[in-house]
């Protein structure tokens, strides 16, 4: 979880079939900002992003995101 100006935002990995792959480059309550890659899914997978309200999504459901590189949401100010 990242507590921002606006809420908080959470990630939650799910993983396909039997176990997770991932390779996580952060831990749970480590600070997480644009640009920094969170985990790395092997097989691929479903990553879940909660935000807050005040966050319009860029990206839709069922659309392919690279990490550090695709912008999720951005802040309405």
């Amino acid at each position: 979880m990242t507590v921002t100006p606006f809420g908080n935002v959470t990630v939650t990995l799910v993983a396909p079939g039997a176990g997770l792959r991932a390779t996580s480059y952060q831990q749970a309550g480590d600070e997480g900002r644009a640009g920094f890659k969170a985990a790395f899914l092997a097989e691929g997978g479903l990553v879940l992003l909660h935000l807050p309200g005040a966050f319009t999504p860029a990206v839709g459901v069922g659309d392919r995101v690279l990490g550090a590189q695709t912008v999720a949401a951005r802040a309405d100010n």
